[in-house]
């Protein structure tokens, strides 16, 4: 048992309980806030820079699954947003409306598009291959078998001249 200045004895060991349980729970936090599955989400702005625009470094294939699959929900979610403006929009005649939203969807497509652009070429860096390769994206047919090579092959499992694994 301890003696404190006070001459009691085990008056430090519930605290020292404590504030060994607050550093347990804060342990957690930062696992769960480190954890695989919570960096595939945005937090703010330069988050989402840096997960979505980012040019640089390297992704693995579940990775690029998850954050493949965040931008298509995205992007779903705003073809029926358009979908459902058009309709609203031919329904009260409004041509300056319907420009207005064209642009503004067409905006957000090019983004969605460069964000996308962005996890392919990172899943190339992570295969050691350049980033111009994303370019057969473009192709059509050809894009298929490319975005299964993306999703199959298995990145290389040491340092190549695009970084380290992971990222670090």
């Amino acid at each position: 048992m301890e003696v404190t200045n006070n001459g009691d004895m085990g008056q430090q060991a519930p605290k020292r309980a404590a504030l060994e349980q607050r550093k347990a729970e804060k342990e957690l936090y930062r696992y769960v806030e480190y954890s695989f599955f919570a960096r595939q989400l945005p937090r703010d702005w330069y988050s989402f820079l840096d997960l979505y625009m980012n040019f640089n470094g390297r992704l693995g294939r579940t990775e690029l699954a998850l954050r493949g699959a965040l931008l298509f929900t995205g992007l779903c979610c705003l073809v029926i947003l358009f979908m459902g403006c058009v309709a609203m929009f031919s329904l009260f005649q409004s041509a300056v409306g319907a420009i207005l939203l064209l642009g503004i969807w067409l905006g957000l497509w090019i983004v969605i598009a460069i964000c996308g652009f962005s996890l392919v070429v990172r899943r190339l860096h992570d295969l050691d291959k350049r980033g111009w390769w994303s370019l057969l994206l473009l192709l059509p047919i050809i894009n298929i078998g490319f975005v299964v090579y993306l999703v199959l092959n298995k990145g290389k499992l040491k340092s190549n001249r695009f970084g380290t694994i992971g990222g670090v």
